[in-house]
């Protein structure tokens, strides 16, 4: 990694004002401090410090510069974000441009590496929740665990919600044809028996199943105790 370290420029630059200083010194000892000599030998170490402080500024901007490109091209975000708050801290500031530009990359590559991970994470729920579409139990936990991590509106959570729906819906029409069936096969037997009673017990016990009166087996039976009591009646006449 880069380091901080005082360029040849500003090397000899220092060695410039550490030469005119002793010079300055001696000068004015000998000419006095008011010699136009000395002030501008003054004026001149004056202008050396300003271009050494000039140097230090933009070598100070080049290693955090290149500190941060260096950490970019890694791109490992902890150490980014470790560089990015060096060079703020750095005399340069928050407000200095080389701090606002890692600032900005760290900000754009956290906001990609976030994007990714989430269309990693979109697939995998995907995945899931298609493995266990005709599976209502199994799409139950999908759904929950989709829904928390995706998000309830997400598009392939409203999906697997619409195919637990239809599932449901399978398993109850399931569930009422096999009632059906049964209601339907014990008022036949019943009707077999020729029994009045037993019929009269199938029919209510069809009813109270759920499938109401208006159903065309309860019907069924219900005519079907009609018709036998009155062909029982008829055997009564007869008989008398």
């Amino acid at each position: 990694s880069s380091s901080l370290g005082a360029s040849p420029a500003r090397h000899e630059a220092r060695q410039h004002i550490k030469q005119l200083h002793q010079s300055l010194t001696q000068a004015a000892l000998r000419l006095g401090t008011s010699h136009c000599i000395v002030e501008q030998a003054r004026l001149d170490l004056k202008l050396l410090r300003k271009h050494e402080k000039e140097l230090g500024w933009s070598e100070l901007e080049r290693f955090h510069l290149a500190a941060i490109q260096e950490a970019l091209e890694g791109g490992d975000l902890g150490v980014i974000q470790n560089y990015v708050m060096a060079a703020t801290v750095s005399p340069l500031g928050k407000a200095h441009a080389v701090v606002r530009y890692g600032k900005q990359r760290l900000e754009a590559l956290t906001k990609e590496r976030t994007r990714l991970e989430f269309e990693d994470l979109e697939l995998t729920q995907i995945y899931e929740l298609d493995v266990v579409r005709n599976e209502a139990g199994g799409l139950v936990k999908a759904l929950s665990t989709a829904s928390k991590l995706l998000g309830a509106a997400h598009p392939a959570v409203e999906a697997g919600r619409k195919d637990l729906q239809r599932l449901q819906k399978d398993e109850q029409c399931a569930r009422f044809e096999k009632m059906c069936e049964a209601a339907a096969d014990d008022i036949a037997m019943a009707v077999g028996e020729e029994d009045e009673v037993t019929l009269t017990a199938a029919i209510a016990r069809a009813d109270k199943a759920g499938l109401g009166p208006a159903h065309p087996i309860v019907q069924g039976g219900r005519a079907a105790l009609t018709q036998m009591r009155r062909e029982h009646l008829k055997e009564e006449r007869v008989q008398r």
